[in-house]
C-alpha cells in the first residue's frame, strides 16, 4: 500500500518539480536525502522523534545547508514528516531514480527507406513518434536501395512496419498467386 503510494507521489512529484525548472534541484536533494538518511543517525533520530512539532522538524531539515533551495523539495519533505514515510526514503530516491533516467533516454526508433529522408519528413515522422511514445525519439535513418519505395519502421521493442513498396509488391504477387493468377 505504501510503495504505491510512494509511487504515485514520485509521479506527481516529478511533473510538480518539471513543472516548476526544478528537476536539477530536486535530484540533486533527493539523492542527499538518501546519503545522509543512510549515514547519518542525526537525521534519522530527527525524523522519528516525539519532542518536536513536525512543522519543526520540516523548519530544520529545510534548512541544512547541504539541501539546494527548492519548492518541490520543500512539499516532498512536508510529505515525509506529516505521512511519516521518512522510513521509504530509500524506495523514493530508488523510484524517483528509475523515473528520472525513464524520462531522459531517448527512443531509438529506426527507419530505413531508400534514400536519406529530407529533414522536414525526418522532423515529422519524429514529432508523431514522440507524441506515441510520449518520450523524446531519435530516428535513426537506414539506407537499403533495394527497397524500390516506402519506408520500413522499427520500434526498440522490435515490432516492424513494413510500408515497403517491396511488401506491397509481394502482397499483390501472393494475392494474385492464391487465385491463380
Amino acid at each position: 500500500m505504501i510503495n504505491t503510494r510512494i509511487e504515485i507521489s514520485v509521479e506527481k512529484l516529478y511533473k510538480f518539480a518539471s513543472d516548476k525548472n526544478e528537476l536539477l534541484e530536486l535530484e540533486f536533494n533527493i539523492r542527499a536525502l538518501y546519503f545522509l538518511f543512510e549515514q547519518c543517525f542525526e537525521l534519522r533520530s530527527l525524523f522519528k522523534t516525539q519532542r518536536l512539532e513536525r512543522a519543526q522538524k520540516v523548519a530544520l531539515i529545510l534548512e541544512m545547508p547541504c539541501f539546494k533551495k527548492s519548492v518541490a523539495f520543500s512539499e516532498l519533505i512536508k510529505i515525509l514528516i506529516f505521512c511519516k514515510l521518512y522510513s521509504k526514503i530509500p524506495s523514493l530516491y530508488n523510484r524517483f531514480s528509475r523515473l528520472l533516467a525513464s524520462k531522459s533516454e531517448k527512443i531509438t526508433v529506426e527507419i530505413t527507406t531508400v534514400a536519406p529522408m529530407d529533414s522536414k519528413s525526418q522532423e515529422s515522422i519524429t514529432a508523431q513518434l514522440e507524441k506515441e511514445f510520449n518520450n523524446k525519439v531519435l530516428v535513426k535513418n537506414l539506407i537499403d536501395q533495394s527497397l524500390i519505395g516506402g519506408m520500413i519502421i522499427k520500434y526498440p521493442s522490435g515490432k516492424i512496419f513494413d510500408f515497403s513498396l517491396n511488401r506491397k509488391l509481394n502482397d499483390l504477387k501472393y494475392h494474385l498467386s492464391q487465385r491463380g493468377i
